[in-house]
């Protein structure tokens, strides 16, 4: 905001994410993507700034962001097997730039990813990572796995998928989704099959998470599957995808 200092307006909100550098923090070594640790000094900075914006904000979670899609030549070693290639030259992110696209699937390249996760979560200055130009793939679904690992249970994890041409990533809406399923009746729960799954008064909700397996959903009573009006006590919901089942009570 006008004649504020860009820290009191970052207070005004709850979530933030940036480079690490925005925060204070420095990588040790002459290449940024392959190190795996912050100076002392700029950890002492980032723990004195995250006690001052908690002073403000004591709700706001902050992350850093970690680059796996793309980064510049003086960032990583232009030889290195970490870039993505086409006849041996390097792919630029786009036109007029100097950040060059990384191999995404590469799996050395991903546990680098994990450590500099790890390195953030051990200096206590921030809550967590995130990760842009996210598409839910088995390479992402990889990555992810291990950064979970290196920031443990209680660091957080944000992806986003920027302007690539993912599905519904323009924010679809979907008219059946303004159906009303009522309150809930309880909490929701992780079934048995890796699904997860919350009852409402009118219905049920199903969300299938990449990387299980098609699950079945079965009803004592006729439900209506809303995203394809199918009427039935069972239907099949597959990986990465999830739908709503209204009851009677709820009708079409």
């Amino acid at each position: 905001m006008k004649g504020e200092d860009k820290y009191t307006t970052l207070c005004r909100h709850d979530l933030v994410f940036a480079a690490p550098e925005y925060f204070g923090l420095k990588f040790v070594g002459p290449y940024r993507q392959l190190a795996t640790e912050f100076s002392p000094q700029s950890v002492q900075a980032a723990q004195k700034l995250r006690r001052q914006l908690l002073e403000k904000n004591p709700n706001l979670l902050m992350l850093a962001e970690l680059r796996y899609h793309d980064v510049a030549t003086s960032q990583l070693p232009e030889g290195s097997a970490w870039f993505e290639r086409k006849e041996g030259a390097l792919i630029a992110k786009s036109e007029n730039t100097k950040y060059f696209l990384l191999d995404e699937s590469n799996s050395e390249m991903q546990a680098q990813v994990a450590r500099q996760a790890r390195a953030v979560m051990e200096t206590g200055a921030l809550d967590g990572v995130m990760l842009d130009w996210w598409r839910d793939d088995a390479d992402h679904l990889n990555l992810v796995r291990m950064v979970r690992a290196a920031v443990g249970d209680k660091g957080l994890i944000i992806v986003n998928t920027n302007d690539r041409p993912t599905p519904d990533h323009l924010h679809d809406w979907y008219g059946y989704w303004d159906k009303s399923l009522g309150k809930p009746t309880a909490r929701g729960i992780h079934a048995a099959d890796g699904s997860c799954r919350r009852e409402f008064d009118h219905g049920t909700v199903v969300y299938n998470p990449l990387g299980n397996r098609p699950v079945t959903v079965k009803f004592a009573a006729p439900h209506v599957r809303l995203s394809t009006k199918e009427t039935a006590t069972a239907f099949t919901v597959p990986p990465e995808d999830g739908d709503i089942f209204m009851n009677s009570a709820g009708g079409q």
